[in-house]
């Protein structure tokens, strides 16, 4: 199947989405004041990530239908002609490019990854593109400074490493049981915090959903190519059902669009992947 038949309606929306790149090409500015370069990739649209409500975890929708597709432009060469050594080593990391620059030439890897895709005003019109670029994984990488969850296998190692000093050090005393600083100009001293914090309370709506099934492995081989209409729910294949999570079967093909569009400048440094 050509690249034109898996590439027929371009994102109109921002999130978080597991992608693989369809094609992909090599651009340099035309600026005189410029020398950045960047690797310009379109990526097929797979499926998308609901997170919860409550920001604690979420899930995947169902595979999208076959055409959807978004631009993404990682800047390798800055406008001092100096190589950018950390958006080289984010598609490293993402298996889309090994730095070897003949590749650009020939078909991209069969990947996938996960892109952030967010608006870009430009000309009082809006797109959409793939502003960062990630592994893939069974969960994205939380952004807006939070943190990950704690990994287990770490919090055990230093338990056994340094568990007793530690809690020797800090007098062994319970989190929350720490007395109230006095107060300045014999002000009334504020009470000691509660030993047992209160739980914070969910927000009001239904729960979410829970997947039917585990989701997809981490590192597939190669991505399956998308079916034409999204899975049956219940069918064993899980996800948000498609009313909520996946679009329908995209329309015909938009006009044709070429990475050059002067909706997606191309001199600037753009975004870190």
């Amino acid at each position: 199947m050509s690249t034109e038949q898996r590439a027929q309606v371009q994102l109109d929306r921002a999130g978080t989405f597991r992608a693989y790149p369809l094609s992909w090409t090599v651009e340099s500015s035309d600026k005189p004041d410029s020398q950045s370069v960047a690797i310009a990739i379109q990526f097929g649209i797979f499926q998308q990530w609901h997170p919860d409500e409550n920001g604690n975890g979420g899930q995947w929708s169902q595979e999208w239908p076959q055409g959807y597709f978004v631009y993404g432009r990682s800047f390798v060469v800055g406008r001092d002609g100096k190589t950018k050594a950390g958006a080289v080593e984010a598609l490293a990391k993402a298996a889309l490019w090994n730095g070897d620059w003949d590749a650009l030439a020939g078909t991209p890897p069969n990947v996938f990854v996960l892109i952030e895709v967010e608006p870009n005003e430009f000309g009082g019109k809006t797109t959409y593109r793939a502003a960062w670029i990630n592994p893939n994984a069974d969960v994205p990488k939380p952004r807006s400074g939070a943190f990950a969850p704690a990994d287990e296998s770490l919090l055990a190692s230093l338990r056994a490493r340094f568990g007793g000093e530690t809690r020797a050090i800090a007098g062994g005393k319970p989190a929350g049981h720490a007395p109230a600083p006095p107060a300045p100009g014999g002000a009334t001293r504020p009470a000691a915090p509660s030993a047992t914090p209160q739980r914070p309370v969910a927000p009001a709506g239904p729960a979410p959903a829970t997947p039917a099934t585990p989701a997809p492995a981490a590192t597939p081989q190669r991505p399956p190519t998308p079916p034409r209409t999204p899975p049956v729910p219940g069918s064993g294949q899980g996800g948000v059902p498609p009313s909520e999570g996946a679009p329908s079967q995209p329309p015909g093909p938009p006009p044709a669009q070429s990475f050059g569009d002067a909706a997606e400048p191309t001199s600037g440094d753009g975004p870190p992947f």
